[in-house]
């Protein structure tokens, strides 16, 4: 590599005069001998270089990873589904409880509660109430933390319609739905 990037120096450098260098031509030639021969300088701006692009990239991943979110999904006796999303602006460790109250028509049933997993599964409940008019669904979200307030967004699914609101945990988030017939 050493040998290449003196032929390319003295290519640059023998285009003023060719077939002759002059004696600063040659100089330069020996810096970049010189600074090339020296690894260890080299191998410390190579270092630099890479460091410096990723540490600005860790800073910027990390602030993407900020809360949680939680998305059961709820399979009732009609055939519909309900999936209901939560997104909190918190770790989930900070996160005490999740509490679904649905509402559906009258003589529906749930008949599976799927929670897709992860740390808020264990810390989320569902309450169910058939006091509905036909066609009209309705979900209201609760979400507790430890000590402290932040933003929470709720947000129910069903069919092709998508209702969310955004609140602030503590407060009951309301969404509903008025299906097609």
């Amino acid at each position: 590599m050493l040998k290449r990037l003196e032929a390319l120096a003295v290519l640059v450098l023998s285009t003023r005069a060719p077939g002759r260098l002059l004696m600063k031509e040659f100089q330069s030639m020996r810096f970049v001998r010189t600074l090339l021969s020296n690894r260890f300088l080299v191998v410390a701006i190579l270092l630099l270089l890479g460091l410096t692009p990723s540490s600005y990239l860790l800073r910027t991943a990390q602030a993407v990873v900020i809360g949680c979110r939680a998305d059961p999904i709820v399979y009732l006796s009609n055939g519909e589904q309900i999936r209901m999303t939560t997104n909190i602006d918190a770790d989930a460790s900070d996160v005490r409880s999740i509490l679904y109250t649905i509402h559906v028509p009258t003589g529906v049933s749930v008949t599976r509660v799927v929670y897709t997993g992860g740390a808020l599964a264990a810390k989320e409940a569902i309450t169910f109430y058939d006091d509905q008019p036909p066609y009209h669904y309705a979900t209201e979200t609760l979400v507790r933390l430890q000590g402290k307030n932040v933003d929470v967004a709720a947000r129910m699914a069903m069919r092709s319609l998508i209702q969310s609101v955004s609140g602030l945990s503590g407060q009951p988030l309301a969404v509903e739905i008025w299906l097609d017939q």
